[in-house]
């Protein structure tokens, strides 16, 4: 009862301040999230958690692919990379696709990517509007047959490759699922989430791009929002010090 009265009061304090001072409401969403997110991540933090010096795509996932795809059981002689179902959610020119491939060389490894290739479908943050980060329809380019790209907004194509993407998980069970979740915003995030729920189990890693970054529209709410819902438990196995860039291991 006092926890709850605790809440309300907050509650009304925050609205209270909003309405008095609206220029610096932006401000107090911004110390708000801060609380939020190291709620979620206080504790979390593997025992063979490593801290990133900086962030980039390739470092991180070097260190993933190096610490924690290792222990794979299918390495053999002709075969020295894991085998991994790599998924990406915001593809934009496909420099990680890219890179995450030519990282593994694995002929069983497969990559898909996701993107309309038309932008951000709302405005996100200050300085990136809808259709920020747009090629203009274009699909990257590649010579690898292990990589595919499904261009079109995830509600119009994600229902329709899940079952693709469930067959490919059956037929190589020995591989590390790993989701590369760039969509940015909340909403997209938190819709790939739910669409992936039934994937989503023991042992799946998924990087973050931009989950601590503290505006409305941010991807650490929406897995807050996806492991309640759900019941998942997680640990973190690479983040910066403000958990900005974050790759987690569902347990």
């Amino acid at each position: 009862m006092v926890l709850i009265h605790k809440r309300i009061l907050h509650s009304i304090f925050r609205n209270i301040i909003i309405r008095l001072f609206p220029k610096r409401s932006v401000f107090l969403e911004l110390i708000t999230n801060n609380t939020i997110l190291f709620e979620l991540v206080k504790g979390k933090k593997s025992k063979k958690f490593l801290e990133l010096k900086s962030m980039n795509f390739e470092q991180e996932f070097s260190l993933i692919h190096k610490n924690f795809f290792q222990n794979s059981t299918n390495i053999t002689n002709d075969a020295p990379h894991p085998a991994i179902i790599y998924l990406e959610f915001g593809v934009a020119g496909g420099n990680s696709i890219m890179y995450a491939s030519k990282m593994n060389q694995n002929k069983k490894s497969r990559f898909i990517g996701f993107d309309s290739f038309e932008g951000l479908p709302e405005n996100w943050r200050k300085n990136h509007k809808k259709g920020a980060f747009s090629t203009n329809g274009k699909i990257p380019e590649t010579t690898d047959s292990r990589i595919k790209f499904v261009k079109g907004w995830f509600e119009d194509t994600l229902d329709v490759q899940i079952s693709n993407i469930v067959k490919i998980i059956s037929e190589n069970p020995d591989s590390q699922l790993f989701i590369n979740m760039d969509a940015d915003i909340f909403s997209a995030t938190l819709y790939v989430l739910i669409k992936l729920e039934n994937i989503i189990t023991k042992d799946v890693i998924i990087r973050f791009d931009e989950f601590g970054y503290l505006y409305d529209n941010n991807e650490f709410q929406a897995f807050k929002s996806f492991i309640l819902a759900f019941n998942k438990d997680f640990e973190i196995l690479l983040s910066d010090k403000w958990f900005r860039h974050v790759t987690l291991r569902i347990i």
